[in-house]
C-alpha cells in the first residue's frame, strides 16, 4: 500500500474581517497517498482555497500541522508545485520562457533548462509553440503552459485551485483527459479544488467533501470506477450514483 506523502492534523484557521471573526476551518484532518488522485469539493465559501494554500505552505493555520514525508511544513517547498485557476503567464515571455522561469527564479541555468522545458512542453501537447507568447494561446493552451511551469523543477505533489474552471464545457473536458493523461505519464501527487461535482468524480481516486463554513471534512468518498477513463464513463449508472451521493452531501435536504 503507498504511504501517506501529504497529511494534514487538525487544521484551524480564523480570519479577522470587519464584521469580527471568522472562522475558515475547523478541526481539519486528512491524508493523501503516494501517487493518489484526490479531488476536494464543497459548497461556495467552506475553505477550499484557504485550506489548499495551508497545504502548500503560503499560508499559516492557527492550530494543527501539515506533513509532507512526515516532516513538519513551515514553508512551500520545492517538492510541492501549485496551479491556479489564472495561468498567471508573464505576457513578455514566450512560452518556453515562462515554462523556465522557475528555474531562473532558483538561479538554475544553462541548456538543461531548455531540454527540460522542451520535454515537458512535448508532455503537454505544445511542441511547435515554444517561441509564441500568451496571447497567441487559447485559454486551454495557456493552462497547459502552467501544467508544464509546475512540473518543471519535478515536485512530487500538485496542488491544483480550480485549474479549468474559467474554460467553456468543451475545452474543459479535454484538459480533464489531458490531464489523467499526464498524471499517468509522471506518477505525480494530485491534490485539486474544483467546484464541479462530474470533474472530481471523473478524475480522482477518492472525493474529499468538505461542508459548509467553518470548513471540516465531511466525508472521504472512494472512487472505484475503472481507469482509463473517457467521457463516456458519464452515462455510467455508478458514476451516476456517486454524482448524487456527493451533490447530496454538499446541499443536504
Amino acid at each position: 500500500m503507498s504511504k501517506a506523502i501529504l497529511a494534514a492534523e487538525g487544521i484551524e484557521k480564523t480570519y479577522l474581517s470587519r464584521e469580527g471573526e471568522v472562522r475558515a476551518l475547523r478541526d481539519i484532518s486528512l491524508q493523501v497517498l503516494a501517487q493518489e488522485f484526490v479531488s476536494l469539493v464543497g459548497p461556495s465559501g467552506c475553505g477550499k482555497t484557504t485550506l489548499l494554500r495551508i497545504l502548500g505552505g503560503l499560508l499559516e493555520a492557527d492550530r494543527g500541522a501539515v506533513l509532507i514525508d512526515g516532516q513538519i511544513l513551515t514553508q512551500p517547498r520545492r517538492e510541492i508545485g501549485f496551479i491556479f485557476q489564472n495561468p498567471t503567464l508573464m505576457p513578455w515571455r514566450t512560452v518556453l520562457k515562462n515554462v523556465t522561469l522557475p528555474l531562473e527564479v532558483r538561479g538554475i541555468n544553462g541548456d538543461a533548462n531548455k531540454k527540460r522545458a522542451m520535454e515537458l512542453l512535448g508532455l503537454v501537447g505544445l511542441l511547435g509553440f515554444e517561441n509564441s507568447y500568451p496571447h497567441e494561446l487559447s485559454g486551454g493552451m495557456q493552462q497547459r503552459v502552467a501544467i508544464a511551469r509546475a512540473l518543471v523543477y519535478e515536485p512530487s505533489i500538485l496542488l491544483m485551485d480550480e485549474p479549468f474552471g474559467s474554460l467553456d464545457a468543451i475545452t474543459r473536458n479535454q484538459m480533464n483527459l489531458e490531464l489523467l493523461r499526464i498524471w499517468r505519464a509522471t506518477g505525480k501527487t494530485i491534490l485539486m479544488v474544483t467546484h464541479t461535482i462530474q470533474e472530481a468524480i471523473f478524475l480522482a481516486d477518492r472525493v474529499l467533501v468538505m461542508s459548509a463554513r467553518p470548513g471540516h471534512i465531511r466525508a472521504a468518498v472512494p472512487i472505484a470506477l475503472p481507469r482509463p477513463r473517457d467521457t463516456d464513463i458519464f452515462y455510467n449508472e455508478e458514476f451516476a450514483s456517486l454524482y448524487h451521493r456527493v451533490r447530496d452531501m454538499i446541499s443536504p435536504g
